[in-house]
């Protein structure tokens, strides 16, 4: 019978021990699932970020590209409306000659805006550079307008008034000046920075 107690006693002495040990190797298992979402959950903070930043850097890119495309676009126009605004002046400053429709349709051509029409969408993310680029193709939309007018519409087309054409000039003169103080701060920006 000593040996059954003995047994007994070893029994529920290995039986503690099991409890003991499992509760160890629980505890184990707990702190390496612990350690495996802790890390998953880093790698994935790591991801978001990462993306974030190449979503960031995409999106400078596409400004950049953007305020590069509008300052080439306004070197082209500025120019022309330069050349509109010089003939205008000269056929005004001729007294003698009488100003036709047909002579101001053959006033230098303003372009229409390819640019600027496909990213106005756009411009508002340029801020107050988006402001001044807005209001220098809605000023080159009234050039084209007037000289239209001018063409097109005035009352007495084989007479058109040498002081109206002087204002159309100077309005195109105006423009200019505009973009002169807008275009190095669109074409030199770097958004980067």
């Amino acid at each position: 019978m000593r040996g059954l107690k003995m047994s007994g006693a070893l029994y529920n002495f290995f039986r503690d021990q099991g409890s003991i040990i499992a509760g160890v190797l629980a505890l184990i298992a707990g702190w390496i699932a612990y350690r495996a979402g802790h890390v998953q959950a880093t790698a994935t903070k790591n991801a978001a970020v990462i993306q974030i930043e190449a979503a960031q850097r995409r999106d400078e890119r596409e400004l950049d590209d953007l305020r590069k495309s509008l300052a080439i676009e306004l070197r082209q126009v500025v120019p022309i409306m330069l050349g509109v605004h010089k003939y205008l002046k000269d056929l005004s400053n001729k007294n003698e000659v009488v100003i036709t429709s047909r002579m101001i349709e053959y006033s230098p051509s303003i372009p229409i805006p390819r640019v600027y029409l496909g990213k106005a969408h756009k411009i508002s993310l340029l801020g107050n550079d988006g402001m001044d680029i807005m209001i220098i193709y809605n000023l080159v939309e009234g050039a084209r307008d007037r000289l239209n007018k001018l063409a097109r519409y005035y009352r007495t087309p084989d007479n058109i008034s040498h002081d109206i054409v002087n204002k159309v000039a100077l309005y195109c003169l105006e423009i200019c000046a505009y973009a002169r103080g807008v275009l190095p701060r669109i074409k030199n920006r770097d958004s980067s920075v």
